[in-house]
């Protein structure tokens, strides 16, 4: 059993190494010429086939070689329609399963003289397509909406609450603020026990005086 095992197709150092993802692109054209159809296999199955190697599997006297060149999303369209004239509806049905295929060969194939690929095709041509990306909508919802970023309230100086308590108390008008403190006349410069409450005209002049 040992011996068996060891030379089963699948179990060669070979079919390793050809499914490495390090293997050289160099190195498929040597491997796709192996005796061992699982290497060749495997090979055809490699989405980094030269176009080289596609023409030369596509030709390969094993139908599970050609079957998985079909299978590839990477072969070409010429290779593609090359295979859809195969005699062995495993590969011809294996072209029609590859997402790669054009629309226009999958409708000749759906008058192929085989029932079987017939209706594959047909089944295919017959499938909707993807649906397009869903737009963008125009109006926001609550959730996408923008949110306006709120200041933190000023809180009020100890001075200021005392003016305003003053007020409500006495009803007299508090000192004005200092943007309207009137300059008393034939003063040069102000001091701070010069201000003195004004009203609305003055306090436009005020504002347009520069010492």
């Amino acid at each position: 059993m040992a011996r068996g095992f060891q030379y089963a197709p699948g179990a060669s150092d070979e079919v390793v190494h050809a499914r490495e993802a390090t293997v050289l692109k160099g190195e498929l054209p040597t491997l796709a010429q192996s005796k061992n159809a699982v290497v060749r296999e495997t090979v055809a199955g490699r989405l980094d086939i030269p176009i080289g190697v596609m023409a030369t599997l596509a030709h390969d006297r094993s139908v599970d070689v050609r079957c998985a060149l079909a299978s590839n999303p990477h072969v070409t369209s010429s290779v593609l329609e090359h295979l859809a004239g195969d005699r062995h509806v495993e590969v011809v049905l294996a072209v029609l399963g590859n997402a790669s295929t054009p629309m226009e060969l999958v409708s000749e194939l759906a008058s192929h003289r085989k029932p079987a690929v017939r209706d594959v095709a047909e089944a295919r041509l017959a499938a909707p397509t993807s649906p397009p990306a869903p737009s963008v909508p125009l109006t926001t919802t609550p959730d996408s909406a923008p949110t306006v970023a709120t200041q933190p309230a000023v809180e009020a100086s100890d001075d200021s609450q005392a003016d305003i308590h003053a007020t409500a108390a006495t009803g007299e008008t508090p000192i004005a603020p200092a943007t309207n403190r009137a300059l008393p006349a034939g003063a040069e410069s102000f001091e701070f026990q010069d201000w003195v409450p004004i009203d609305a005209p003055q306090a436009e002049q005020a504002h347009s005086y520069r010492p």
